[in-house]
């Protein structure tokens, strides 16, 4: 009699833990590959990054940390103490993640809830979120940007009026009057600068009306 009711003490417990969501999950560094990525905020610019080794990376911050995940909580963790610096709860759907409850140094981040991994497009065949935004040349600072890429697949270059088409395939960005008319292409290369704290593209190889930019190059993506 004193097993069956340790067993149904036991069966009580638990059914009142999981009705109550008291039940531990435990924490990994198995990161979900929907989670790894480098992530970008609804201005579309980049603002953290987590791994699928479990490493994290906050741009402003520009501190490298440990991650960890129980369920939909995620931590981020000193690296060498593994004491926790920040962490928030997510959700993704349709591609974009909303975040919630954030602490730590993630507190002032959730303002730029939902985000979109690199690679994505707010918009069906649209260009990725890296792209997108205004640039300026780095070494020859301009008050207006010397082209903008916006989300519906149009650039505008700096000395031309009308917005054109763009298409990106692998490393190569081409500029279309219409869908069939090539006004000009270009090599580029994207990555986050730190010590100016924006994303830098890299232009080379310009031709046509793009081929200035080249002249220009690198850009750095600002508001």
């Amino acid at each position: 009699m004193k097993l069956n009711f340790s067993v149904t003490r036991f069966l009580s417990a638990l059914i009142l833990a999981l009705a109550s969501g008291c039940v531990p999950i435990e924490e990994t560094t198995d990161i979900p590959a929907e989670l790894a990525g480098k992530w970008y905020d609804k201005d579309y610019f980049f603002t953290f990054e987590i791994t699928e080794d479990g490493e994290g990376y906050i741009a402003e911050k520009r501190l490298h940390y440990a991650v960890t995940i129980a369920g939909s909580h995620v931590r981020f963790k000193d690296e060498e103490t593994s004491s926790e610096k920040g962490s928030f709860y997510y959700s993704i759907d349709g591609g974009k993640m909303i975040m919630k409850t954030a602490s730590g140094v993630f507190d002032a981040l959730e303002a730029g809830s939902p985000f979109m991994k690199s690679n994505s497009s707010p918009q069906d065949h649209g260009p990725p979120v890296e792209f997108i935004g205004n640039w300026y040349s780095i070494n020859h600072p301009s008050t207006t940007p010397n082209f903008t890429i916006t989300a519906d697949k149009k650039i505008t270059i700096s000395g031309y009026e009308a917005p054109y088409n763009v298409v990106i395939s692998e490393n190569i960005l081409s500029v279309f009057t219409g869908n069939s008319n090539l006004e000009g292409t270009f090599h580029y290369l994207i990555r986050y600068n730190e010590s100016i704290k924006y994303d830098e593209m890299s232009v080379s190889g310009g031709t046509d009306i793009c081929t200035g930019l080249s002249l220009l190059s690198p850009f750095a993506k600002k508001n």
